[in-house]
């Protein structure tokens, strides 16, 4: 699991924006999903095409993994990584042309 999400379309989002390598995700993500029991970013893993209705639920987990690895990790990057993630998304714009794709 490497963490990259594409954009795809007029956007203001970057077209694509390096978030976590596959160590990282091994080392720090896929746990702390686990620990939370989360639902949308483990799907990350094997890629995730973004809708507007799905985007509350993954920018909701991204907040809580963030407040995890600050809580619990030694490296907060990964959290400052996922709270970028989160701010890319929340830019999204999801009209005509626009696709978005995390994986």
């Amino acid at each position: 699991m490497s963490i990259v999400p594409l954009v795809e379309g007029p956007s203001s989002a970057p077209p694509s924006l390096p978030i976590a390598t596959e160590a990282v995700c091994q080392q720090t993500w896929l746990p702390a999903c686990t620990a939370l029991g989360l639902q949308w970013v483990p799907l990350f893993e094997s890629g995730l095409p973004l809708t507007k209705a799905d985007r509350p639920f993954v920018l909701e987990e991204l907040k809580r993994f963030e407040g995890w690895v600050r809580s619990n990790a030694a490296d907060a990057e990964p959290a400052d990584r996922a709270q970028t993630l989160a701010r890319a998304l929340a830019k999204v714009t999801f009209d005509s042309g626009v696709s978005v794709y995390i994986g």
